[in-house]
């Protein structure tokens, strides 16, 4: 819904050229901020940091695409609350056939949404999903929300049942520790990131190969 009032409804209450110059001007825009930021990031300032940081917590993060994010995210939370609550996973053997739909369903789902997203782009005289219609716009924001809650549950169903096995049990309490210790990885995450990034440390930011985003946090999470 979000991508849909921020990408698609100008498009439909405005001309065809209006709707290209005022996303042409947004895109600049956004591009303008993001090198600007850039910038910072690789600097010495501290403070700087912090500002750009606010600032772009404004610039990306109030309008209503990840407005609309957020609410989604807010509901997969009283979901897992939900669960919770009920205490599903103090008796997971009790909750057994749920936790079974949940993982044949969540995985029916999140394939169908991946083949039809997959087919509809494919197909799609889209280029890109900045030039989406209405329509188009908003069943992708769909199945994009389908298919993360969709495979959430799969790995969530799974793990509970496969902890119910001795031998999937031991394994699985080799993550136990940093369950337990979230809140100190998750800072230790976020220092480790800023030395390896900012100009502050290594000022490695914009020139890190894609294969090494996948390598350092395994590395650094094998390590917590």
């Amino acid at each position: 819904i979000g991508m849909w009032l921020e990408l698609s409804l100008p498009k439909v209450l405005a001309t065809t050229d209006a709707a290209k110059t005022a996303l042409a001007e947004q895109t600049a825009k956004s591009d303008s901020f993001q090198r600007q930021a850039l910038e910072v990031f690789r600097g010495q300032s501290y403070g700087s940091v912090i500002r750009m940081n606010w600032a772009a917590y404004r610039h990306f993060y109030t309008g209503p695409i990840f407005m609309a994010y957020n609410i989604a995210t807010l509901g997969n939370f009283l979901l897992g609350l939900a669960a919770g609550r009920l205490k599903w996973f103090q008796d997971v053997p009790a909750h057994r056939t749920a936790f079974k739909r949940m993982l044949g369903w969540g995985i029916v789902a999140g394939i169908v949404s991946v083949i039809v997203a997959v087919l509809i782009r494919h197909f799609s005289p889209s280029k890109t999903p900045m030039q989406d219609g209405p329509v188009l716009s908003f069943i992708m924001s769909v199945l994009q929300n389908v298919r993360t809650l969709a495979f959430a549950l799969v790995y969530m169903s799974a793990i509970a049942l496969l902890f119910q096995r001795p031998r999937f049990q031991k394994f699985f309490s080799i993550y136990a520790p940093v369950g337990r210790m979230a809140l100190s990885n998750y800072l230790a995450q976020s220092a480790i990131g800023m030395f390896v990034f900012l100009g502050l440390g290594l000022g490695h930011i914009g020139d890190i190969r894609p294969r090494w985003t996948v390598i350092m946090p395994c590395v650094v999470f094998a390590v917590q």
